[in-house]
């Protein structure tokens, strides 16, 4: 994600989240996941660093 966001010369901040609970707040059902900008942005798999930049610039606001 670091590299992602280094490559788009985009600033961000980054959580982790671990606890099942706050995966409800966000209605992530499979993990991994992205969030950005409290939407889904990935769910279930894990993107390459060549999709990111496509991902990041959905989300972008």
């Amino acid at each position: 994600m670091d590299e992602a966001l280094k490559r788009g010369n985009l600033k961000s901040e980054i959580i982790m989240i671990c606890n099942p609970l706050e995966f409800e707040k966000y209605g992530v059902t499979k993990t991994p996941a992205l969030i950005i900008n409290d939407e889904i942005a990935v769910e279930g798999w894990v993107p390459s660093i060549f999709k990111m930049p496509d991902i990041l610039e959905k989300f972008r606001r």
